[in-house]
C-alpha cells in the first residue's frame, strides 16, 4: 500500500465532489514533486471559491509548512497547483 496524505476541511465544502477533486490534485502534486504523502493537509473553506457553473473549485491548502492553491476543474478532471 502506498502512503496517502490526510486531508481535513475547515468548515463546509459544499459537496464531496470538490473535496475528492482537491484530494486527488494534492495527491498527484505530491507524487510529481516527490512530496511527503504522510503530511497532513487542511483546506480552509474561508479561502475557497466554487465557480457559478459548479465545475471549478479553487482552494487554499496548507500542511503547516507549505501553502498551495489548488484550482480544480471537476468536470474535466484536471487541476493546476499555484505555489
Amino acid at each position: 500500500m502506498e502512503e496517502r496524505p490526510g486531508l481535513d476541511v475547515i468548515g463546509d465544502l459544499y459537496d464531496s465532489v470538490y473535496g475528492n477533486g482537491i484530494f486527488y490534485a494534492i495527491y498527484d502534486y505530491l507524487d510529481i514533486t516527490d512530496g511527503d504523502k504522510k503530511d497532513h493537509w487542511e483546506i480552509d473553506s474561508n479561502y475557497m471559491y466554487i465557480g457559478r457553473n459548479g465545475y471549478i473549485a479553487c482552494a487554499n491548502c496548507s500542511n503547516g509548512v507549505e501553502d498551495i492553491v489548488v484550482l480544480v476543474d471537476v468536470r474535466n478532471k484536471s487541476y493546476a497547483v499555484l505555489e
